[in-house]
C-alpha cells in the first residue's frame, strides 16, 4: 500500500457483523448492483437489480440516464455481454 493512502484499522473494512440479527428478507428486495462506467473504470450510475435473472432493462434504463446529461449529439460507445441483443431490442422501440 503506498504510504500516500491513510493506514484504515483492519475492523473498519469488515462491514458485517455476523452476531447481530439479520433483517427480515420481506422488507428488501435487491439482488445486486448494475453499474454504468467511463473508460477510466469510474462508476457513473448505479441500478438496483431486483430480479434473479439478467435483464436488458437495467442496461437501457443506465444508458438512457446517461444520455439526459449528454448533449444530443454526443456519441456513446456501449459494451455490454449481450449487446446484439440489446441493439435488436432497442430497434423494437
Amino acid at each position: 500500500v503506498p504510504s500516500a493512502i491513510p493506514q484504515v484499522p483492519t475492523a473498519c473494512l469488515f462491514t458485517t457483523d455476523e452476531k447481530k440479527e439479520k433483517t427480515h428478507g420481506g422488507q428488501y428486495n435487491d439482488t445486486g448492483l448494475a453499474t454504468l462506467v467511463c473508460c477510466h473504470d469510474i462508476p457513473l450510475f448505479l441500478a438496483n437489480v431486483d430480479t434473479a435473472s439478467e435483464q436488458q432493462k437495467y442496461a437501457i434504463a443506465l444508458v438512457d440516464h446517461l444520455t439526459s446529461h449528454l448533449p444530443p449529439t454526443a456519441s456513446i460507445a456501449v459494451l455490454y455481454n449481450i449487446g446484439c441483443v440489446m441493439n435488436h431490442s432497442m430497434n423494437l422501440v
